[in-house]
């Protein structure tokens, strides 16, 4: 009898681990990148030297570190939330323009224009 359950256990948990294999990344869903996956795609897009790479990790760490306190201290105040993640948002943009040169700054630029664009349309009424 506790071998059936021990198998239909390992069933459940296959099943949900091969769910969660076969859905599209965070990112695909229109949720925010982790640091390491953000600093990839701009490396990738900007051919960001190994000091900008340091300075953007730290940079992009300290803000995910200042947003969860944000999170945690307005929890339930969804409107104070939305207008401190977008104060964050427009800071940090500030501090990676600082670090790049001005070729690169184009590129972002154009970065930013495509990710607005494949943005779900209920996001855009926000901008």
């Amino acid at each position: 009898m506790m071998h059936k359950h021990v198998g239909q256990i390992i069933l459940s948990i296959a099943f949900m681990l091969g769910c969660g294999m076969l859905m599209p990344p965070l990112a695909a869903q229109g949720r925010p990148q982790g640091v390491e996956q953000r600093l990839k795609n701009m490396k990738e897009k900007l051919s960001l030297t190994a000091e900008q790479e340091a300075t953007l990790r730290a940079m992009f760490t300290k803000s995910q570190e200042r947003m969860k306190a944000l999170r945690d201290s307005l929890s339930g105040d969804r409107q104070s939330m939305r207008k401190a993640a977008l104060e964050e948002m427009q800071r940090i943009d500030k501090e990676i323009q600082k670090t790049l040169t001005d070729d690169q700054k184009k590129a972002y630029e154009k970065m930013k224009q495509e990710r607005r664009q494949n943005r779900p349309t209920e996001s855009r009424k926000y901008n």
